[in-house]
């Protein structure tokens, strides 16, 4: 996806999907398709390419460059793979995520989630599972989980870190929720009820 755009410069960045680096592109690389004399490139267009290295003699290293820069239609980057296999997991919050920031900032604290173990599979029988989430993960989005919070997921790897995280989450029983419930029960239980006749 093209990430910075300096025309005067003749230049431009290149966020990938399946590596960490951002990658240079000079415009020139840019593949005009068959009939057109000029290509109109936009932030967020996500494109195709070639990679190598590219001495660059202002730092004296070589850097990645992209070439044979194509744009191509939206939604044909793939930039995480789901883990289909699983289907939606279940699991606890163990660590709240924190997202947004005042005046515009987007301070973002990643979550973590304990997958629940099947015994009746042993599924992950070698210990606990921990994932990752951001806040924008969660549905609805304004909602923000506390730890012990039962919720369900999916489970993607985006190629650019391939660390699995928890997305596509939706709240099952709110901890706050089931230890209130809890009291009331145990109020009842202990409770001394009179007879009335």
């Amino acid at each position: 996806m093209i990430k910075m755009l300096r025309p005067a410069g003749n230049f431009g960045f290149i966020r990938c999907a399946d590596r960490p680096d951002d990658v240079f592109f000079s415009l020139s690389s840019v593949v005009v398709p068959d009939g057109g004399d000029e290509i109109s490139l936009n932030i967020n267009d996500e494109c195709e390419f070639d990679i190598g290295y590219k001495f660059m003699r202002r730092e004296g290293e070589y850097r990645l460059n992209a070439s044979r820069v194509t744009i191509v239609p939206r939604g044909t980057v793939v930039w995480e793979d789901f883990d289909e296999g699983r289907g939606r997991v279940r699991g606890h919050v163990v660590k709240s995520a924190r997202g947004g920031g005042r005046g515009g900032r987007m301070d973002e604290e990643e979550g973590t989630v304990r997958i629940l173990v099947d015994a009746s599979t042993n599924d992950n029988a070698d210990g606990d599972e921990f994932l990752s989430f951001s806040s924008l993960d969660v549905t609805p989005n304004n909602l923000r989980l506390q730890p012990n919070d039962l919720i369900e997921f999916s489970i993607c790897t985006p190629r650019r870190t391939k660390k699995p995280k928890a997305v596509s989450i939706v709240l099952i029983e709110s901890e706050r929720e089931r230890r209130a419930a809890q009291m009331e029960e145990e109020m009842l239980a202990s409770a001394e009820f009179e007879e009335v006749s």
